[in-house]
């Protein structure tokens, strides 16, 4: 999706970058979350 299109502006690629962290963290908090003994 955001790979396809050339990243120009600085302003573009540090969204891009913290959307793809905040992915990340989320992903780390559902797999602890999973293995966490409820």
């Amino acid at each position: 999706m955001a790979a396809e299109t050339p990243v120009k502006s600085p302003i573009q690629r540090h969204m891009l970058f913290a959307v793809s962290a905040c992915v990340g963290v989320f992903a780390l908090l559902v797999a602890l979350l999973l293995h966490a003994p409820l």
